[in-house]
């Protein structure tokens, strides 16, 4: 065990419990377990856990250091840390082509994570205990934006395969950790290893680094689970299964806004996957109004003045009273949009509805359907056509494509997420009582949402049977 990681590992663990980077908030729910970051924090994170992965494989005393670096003075430590620091941030800020990251939240989260790491073990990083704050600062902000000036010319000598030259920037860097001395040939040799190995990682650095989404894989016993009292434990299951099939249903809904909605760069899809977008994306609201109108039935039934509700009320946030009094204030009033839908529309092929003149076409107006060379792009826009004029008719408005925005808004924000803060929150405290075990689960950030295609049309080829999906299977 090296006594120089041990501060570094035990401020990075600290870091993500305690630090708080100007600029950039969360918030912590009421059980602690879950945070709601903004996007660049997790940026930060990312970035300084990986620049402790670099610091903590190749100082002196690593099994696996590449070169011998040789600390000559008192804050060698604190410098290399900064320089690990800036190698990461370079890496990252070259590679964001999407340009998700914004570089002054992610220098100053890091610079703000250096100078407190070493103001926590000011005599291992600084050689003296008795540095200021201040002094700290600029510091590594000198230090910082030196480094920058050297990296700066990385990305040319890249394009232009110039190796030597790029292992010298970087030999040259790393020596400024070392000593004030100038560089000599012997350093060049000495630093040569690792600065390849440094420039190699840089060139492998994967865009999805910093992309890196933070979960939390929780476990209990299915002993602690038949603990729960029956009336507790078939709520928390009736809660749980309405809350995965909203989250589903609004992931439908997402990408297919990106096709519909005139707003969000529509003109980019042919007319036909607009219209069959438009028809998955109204099948989407009218399961997730059906699916709502449950939440409300059961919520009604097994919630409100039972003796389950007596005993947790107390116990819930105001955010998640005041989701439930939105939920039910809704759904008190029986003309509300979700019922409409639900009970004509949902899951209802009723003739009735389509009984008489559905739309006021005129004789020689023509309706489609399209056929292609494969089952899966057969498309009767007829029939959508003519069930989109009855929706309207229920719930106003000009056409579907002026209706489509009251579809899916208003029960999106009158009762999907009021439904989601009451349900979260009960959920939670009843998972409270369980055997929880808890993992850390990194996964890659899922792309932006503005940006995503849903599935319209099939490619020309047999799709695999569902028994087939075996083989893909480890």
């Amino acid at each position: 065990m090296l006594t120089s990681s041990c501060g570094f590992s035990e401020s990075l663990a600290k870091t993500e419990r305690e630090i708080h980077v100007p600029g950039l908030t969360h918030e912590i729910n009421a059980m602690g377990w879950f945070t709601r970051k903004l996007a660049q924090q997790k940026y930060v994170e990312a970035a300084i856990t990986v620049a402790s992965d670099l610091y903590l494989h190749t100082i002196p005393g690593a099994e696996d250091a590449p070169a011998a670096l040789q600390f000559s003075l008192p804050d060698s430590r604190f410098r290399y840390m900064v320089f690990c620091l800036s190698a990461v941030v370079t890496a990252a800020l070259a590679y964001d082509e999407k340009k998700q990251i914004q570089p002054e939240p992610l220098i100053k989260g890091c610079l703000h994570f250096a100078t407190w790491a070493a103001t926590e073990n000011a005599r291992e990083y600084l050689g003296d205990s008795a540095t200021s704050q201040d002094s700290i600062d600029d510091s590594a902000t000198a230090y910082f934006q030196e480094f920058l000036k050297y990296w700066a010319r990385w990305p040319e000598l890249e394009k232009e395969g110039k190796n030597t030259e790029i292992i010298d920037v970087i030999s040259a860097i790393i020596h400024t950790t070392e000593s004030n001395n100038p560089l000599t040939e012997s350093d060049k040799e000495r630093l040569g290893p690792l600065a390849l190995q440094i420039d190699c990682w840089l060139n492998t650095f994967p865009n999805k680094t910093l992309s890196v989404m933070k979960l939390w894989r929780f476990t209990f016993s299915h002993h602690a689970f038949y603990r729960l009292p029956e009336e507790k434990r078939i709520f928390w299951l009736q809660l749980a299964q309405i809350r995965n099939d909203l989250r589903a249903i609004d992931g439908i809904c997402i990408p297919l806004l990106n096709v519909v909605s005139p707003r969000r760069r529509a003109n980019r899809y042919s007319q036909t996957e607009q219209w069959i977008a438009l028809h998955q994306l109204t099948f989407a609201i009218r399961q997730l109004c059906g699916t709502l109108k449950e939440a409300h039935t059961v919520v009604h039934k097994q919630w409100h003045g039972t003796p389950l509700s007596k005993q947790m009320d107390l116990l819930l946030s105001q955010e998640a009273k005041e989701g439930l009094k939105t939920f039910n204030k809704y759904f008190n009033n029986s003309d509300n949009l979700v019922t409409t839908i639900r009970q004509n529309f949902a899951h209802h092929f009723d003739s009735e509805i389509l009984k008489g003149r559905l739309c006021s076409c005129a004789p020689n107006e023509l309706h489609e359907f399209i056929i292609g060379e494969t089952y899966g792009n057969t498309f009767y826009k007829f029939a959508e056509d003519l069930r989109h004029n009855a929706i309207v008719r229920a719930i106003g408005g000009k056409n579907i494509q002026e209706a489509i925005a009251k579809l899916y808004d208003e029960p999106r924000q009158s009762a999907l997420l009021p439904f989601e803060t009451f349900a979260d929150d009960v959920l939670f405290k009843i998972a409270s009582e369980l055997d929880l075990k808890r993992e850390e689960v990194r996964v890659e950030s899922p792309s932006d949402p503005k940006m995503l295609r849903p599935f319209l049309l099939f490619p020309e080829v047999e799709p695999d049977l569902a028994a087939d999906t075996r083989k893909y299977v480890p």
